[in-house]
């Protein structure tokens, strides 16, 4: 069990306003403000390192988080999971004020570009192509490579 369930559910158990009650209350407060910093610690540890490499643009995909917040059956339930956990509006936030600062441009990719069902050697765009598919292949020039990757080298040609 972790450590999260544990305190609310001992929180649950006790009676309102009581001492005990308080207690486990300022636990739970410290427990989230804890999570709180480390994710804010985290965003700003990617920034910095996106910031060390000193690149003229960066080009970011927006995207639909509120449709991929969807709870569905299976593998869909914990990606949306994750999703909701992740502070992305914030992270952008803190990318566009620490990089406009240095003189950095922001490109934003609209969200219908197809960054991961485009092949990046050919320019074929697979249609049929599913999250849980790990891998692009091209059936076009049979170009295998991971679909993160080709992602990122597509948005790295639309800055072209």
């Amino acid at each position: 069990m972790s450590k999260r369930y544990i305190i609310s559910k001992n929180l649950n158990k006790e009676l309102r306003y009581s001492k005990n009650y308080q207690k486990i209350k300022a636990k739970w407060r410290k427990y989230k403000d804890r999570l709180l910093n480390l994710r804010d610690d985290h965003i700003n540890r990617i920034i910095t390192d996106i910031i060390l490499l000193r690149p003229n643009k960066i080009c970011v995909e927006t995207l639909d988080v509120n449709s991929m917040k969807k709870k569905e059956k299976g593998k869909r339930k914990t990606i949306a999971q994750g999703i909701q956990e992740n502070p992305f509006r914030k992270f952008i936030k803190t990318l566009e004020e620490r990089v406009i600062k240095r003189g950095i441009h922001i490109i934003y990719a609209d969200k219908w570009y197809p960054s991961s069902k485009k092949c990046n050697r050919c320019g074929y765009i697979k249609e049929d192509l599913k999250l849980s598919y790990r891998v692009f292949a091209c059936p076009n020039c049979s170009l295998k490579i991971n679909r993160d990757y080709n992602a990122a080298i597509n948005l790295n040609n639309y800055l072209k």
